[in-house]
């Protein structure tokens, strides 16, 4: 748990869209709009999200999205991980 929270996301959930993910992980407006607008992300489900997030070559193409700077790449990434930290933890 995060906080004493449970996360409302499972990684290998097929189901939920790319934008109810981003919705769930709390991204700042400016985030959410530029990875949208990107279109770097669409038409991916959560678990084919979180198996690109583990990517650097998913992660350089972050820094060529126009709006996203390292403070909204850092944010994607850390909350990110939160999300794979505590599902790691209940792994082992």
């Amino acid at each position: 748990k995060y906080l004493d929270e449970a996360p409302l996301i499972e990684i290998d959930d097929e189901q939920m869209d790319i934008i109810e993910l981003f919705n769930l992980l709390a991204l700042s407006t400016g985030t959410f709009h530029a990875l949208v607008r990107s279109g770097i992300f669409s038409g991916i489900t959560v678990k084919e999200y979180f198996k690109k997030i583990k990517c650097n070559d998913t992660i350089n193409s972050l820094f060529e999205v126009r709006g996203l700077g390292e403070k909204a790449i850092s944010e994607i990434i850390e909350k990110t991980n939160i999300i794979l930290d505590y599902v790691f933890i209940f792994l082992f």
